[in-house]
């Protein structure tokens, strides 16, 4: 099911990086996008995206070359 080269670190990276950048960049979304990046309301959305994201990466696209 996972490509071979899925490293469960780096995608601990990519989740942990994901939920850093929503709270770091909320203030700046809020005020140049009017957008809430912690809003309630699109939580549901924001953890389809950030599954979907994870799972695409762990199943999908060429494999990526050896360390």
């Amino acid at each position: 099911m996972f490509r071979g080269d899925v490293d469960a670190l780096d995608v601990h990276q990519v989740i942990s990086a994901y939920c850093v950048f929503r709270t770091a960049n909320r203030h700046t979304f809020g005020a140049v996008l009017g957008r809430d990046m912690l809003d309630p309301a699109r939580r549901d959305h924001q953890r389809r995206m950030l599954g979907d994201l994870v799972v695409g990466f762990c199943v999908g696209g060429p494999p990526t070359p050896s360390r």
